[in-house]
Parts: C-alpha cells; sequence; structure tokens
C-alpha cells in the first residue's frame, strides 16, 4: 500500500489565516501557476470556505468539515480529491465536476454512502479507516473506476457483483477484518491485479473463487502464516512471486 502523504505535497497556507488572508494565499499559488492545495479547516480562522478563491486548484487535500461543503461544486477543474475527517451528509455536489478522477476518503464516511457511486467518473476510489462502512454496494455504479483500495475497513463482509465494472485493473485490500467472500470482485470481466494484506477473514474457498477468474495475471498476499500462504498461492500458479508495484501518482493502471 502506499500512503496518500508520501507523494502528496502540497502547498498549505499559513497558520490560523483569515478568510482574507485566505485568498490572498490562493492569489498567490494561481500567479505561480500552481495547482494544489491542502486546506486543514483546524488551522484556519473561518469556517465557510472562500471556493471561489480555489477555482484554479486540481488536487485539494481537504482535512476537516467546512460548513459550506457543498460550495466545492464550484472547483470545476478539481481532478484529484482527499478528505480527511471531513463530516458531511452526502458527496453529491461532487457529482458535477467533470473532471474529478480520484477520490480518497480518510476517515471520512458521508451519511448518505450510496452517494459515491453517483461519481460516475471516478478513475481511482481509495476507502481508508472508514470504521461506519458497512457494505461496497455502491462501487457497482463506477463503471470507469480502474483502480480501488480498502483499507482498515469493518463492517464489509464482500463484494456486490463487479461484472459491469469492464475497466476495473487493480484492487489492494488491506486490514479487513470482516471480510469473508471475493465472489463478487471475481467476476469484474478485466481485473489483472489484486494484492491482499492482512485479510484474516478470507478462507481458502474464498481464494479458490477469486482464482477462476480469467483475467487475473497477478496476485499477492503479505502478512499471512507461511503455511497458509503456501496454501493460497498454490491456486494462482503463474500468477505469484515478485512484489505488485506501486501505483503511480494519478493511478492510470492500464
Amino acid at each position: 500500500m502506499i500512503e496518500y502523504g508520501d507523494y502528496k505535497q502540497m502547498p498549505t497556507h499559513p497558520s490560523g489565516v483569515s478568510d482574507e488572508g485566505f485568498v490572498s494565499f490562493c492569489e498567490e499559488l494561481r500567479d505561480r501557476g500552481e495547482t494544489s492545495l491542502a486546506l486543514d479547516m483546524d488551522d484556519v480562522a473561518f469556517a465557510h470556505v472562500p471556493w471561489e478563491a480555489m477555482a484554479f486548484v486540481k488536487n485539494l487535500q481537504l482535512i476537516g468539515t467546512p460548513k459550506n461543503f457543498e460550495g466545492i461544486s464550484g472547483l470545476s477543474q478539481l481532478e484529484d480529491l482527499s478528505l480527511t475527517s471531513t463530516k458531511i451528509e452526502t458527496l453529491d455536489p461532487l457529482k458535477d465536476i467533470t473532471c474529478l478522477e480520484i477520490l480518497y476518503l480518510f476517515s471520512s464516511v458521508p451519511k448518505n454512502v450510496q452517494s459515491i457511486g453517483k461519481l460516475s467518473r471516478l478513475k481511482a476510489l481509495l476507502l481508508v479507516d472508514l470504521k461506519k462502512l458497512q457494505n461496497l454496494e455502491f462501487i457497482s455504479g463506477l463503471s470507469q473506476l480502474q483502480y480501488l483500495e480498502v483499507s482498515s475497513v469493518s463492517g464489509v463482509s464482500s463484494f456486490p457483483d463487479c461484472s459491469g465494472l469492464t475497466r476495473l485493473r487493480r484492487v489492494d485490500l488491506e486490514s479487513l477484518k470482516d471480510l469473508t467472500s471475493l465472489e463478487g470482485l471475481a467476476k469484474a470481466p478485466n481485473l489483472h491485479t489484486v494484492l491482499c494484506v492482512m485479510c484474516r477473514g478470507l478462507s481458502l474457498n474464498a481464494f479458490t473463487t477469486l482464482s477462476q477468474s480469467k483475467s487475473l495475471t497477478k496476485f499477492e498476499i503479505r502478512h499471512s502464516s507461511n503455511k497458509t500462504k503456501a496454501s493460497i498461492e498454490a491456486l494462482f500458479p503463474g500468477k505469484v512471486g515478485e512484489q505488485c508495484e506501486d501505483i503511480p501518482e494519478n493511478y492510470t493502471v492500464i
């Protein structure tokens, strides 16, 4: 797994900045040709974000919860969005941002979790540390999805039928203690890489189902006992060996 912070070195506003100071900061970034920005709502002196000052932003890391989250819909150039500890009702304000391709949710589950499924243009979705997430049914609507990471999520026991996710190429799974079935994932018609780390609820039968995928070319399991790992890897002849490579910054895996 790669950590978002490992490669996202974004310009960050001065600590305790006012809304006027933040607007000036954004103007300086725009004039320098910057397109990335990290905004920490716990480290600014305003609760309502002046979204209009951020119209140039393509890559945004938002920490915390602004009182006017719906205004994010005005960021028409936004391509890559990270939400950390952002408590919101819905992600509906994102659905009309036609450039948005990458969404990273860290400790940020919208109350209307199905709203994630409306973001049909997403190519990469990362779901990390989402304790209240109970299912993944919403991914069925993400027809453009190429890369999916699900990590440190409680309550998810299975995947929906992924036969409609024709562009899905890689899935990384980590620390999913309640995951017991891979049947729905195995139906993704063009899935070629699966990385599985510390998903101890998965039985040999679950991996047997995944091994029947005709498109899968690479499989890796980590942090399992040597005996269990050997039994699982035996199900994937010619598909194990070298470690899965890191995903590039833009998550293009095709």
